[in-house]
């Protein structure tokens, strides 16, 4: 059976009464309707690089499960190609599409032009397209997200917090270390693991003193971060 995703339901499902079409860039894919409440729905077929083009005009299409479909293959295929495409794609008006952006990008090296649409979608008002971009930030490690990371580790949503915590620590920018050190006095147990091992990887010695009083949190894994990161910057 073939799986695609539901716009209605919000989620993927084995297509039934499905069927073979040509979408209009030219591409493959398998048509059908959802099981649970009839939708229609898309799979676009994935061959190889030679596929790039078609998916990228696909990713405009006015049929949101079609650029969704799109971006996944994207994913998959991981052409640089695409970096232009998928950029635009961040500002898709369904966030599915844009999650999907951000991840493909994020698998894309080389792809520093993406920055500045990435750092916007820091503010997007869906928290999902917010933590996946501080993700890809993160992997992309250029020195102009270091302050936008710092901002959202104030932001509403705990899985933005908590991400941007891993991205600082990934990028491994001394601006961050006491926007981290601040980190650790989190109410979110999460924040504080994170943010230890974070200033574990930078290895500033500013983090020595708020490291050691980290080793009595009430939080197991804040404490097992903490001496890790002590041990690494005594060295």
């Amino acid at each position: 059976m073939v799986q695609a995703y539901c716009m209605k339901c919000r989620t993927k499902r084995e297509m039934k009464d499905t069927k073979a079409i040509t979408m209009r860039s030219g591409k493959p894919a398998t048509q059908g309707i959802c099981p649970r409440c009839g939708t229609k729905m898309f799979r676009i077929e994935i061959a190889d690089a030679r596929a790039v083009e078609p998916m990228c005009q696909a990713l405009k299409d006015e049929n949101p499960a079609i650029r969704q479909d799109a971006a996944e293959a994207l994913i998959e295929i991981g052409d640089e190609r695409a970096v232009e495409a998928l950029t635009q794609a961040l500002t898709d008006n369904n966030y599915v599409v844009r999650e999907r952006a951000e991840k493909a990008l994020s698998k894309i090296r080389g792809a520093k032009e993406t920055v500045e649409p990435l750092i916007q979608a820091l503010k997007d008002k869906n928290a999902d397209v917010r933590w996946k971009a501080a993700e890809v930030l993160g992997t992309i490690r250029d020195a102009k997200v270091v302050e936008p990371l710092i901002q959202a580790l104030n932001d509403k949503d705990r899985q933005v917090r908590e991400v941007a915590v891993r991205a600082l620590g990934m990028i491994g920018d001394v601006r961050a270390v006491e926007p981290l050190i601040q980190a650790l006095k989190s109410m979110d147990g999460q924040v504080r693991w994170w943010a230890s091992e974070a200033l574990g990887n930078i290895g500033d010695k500013r983090a020595i003193g708020p490291l050691t009083q980290a080793l009595s949190d009430v939080a197991p894994g804040v404490r097992g971060y903490a001496k890790e990161a002590l041990v690494y910057l005594r060295c």
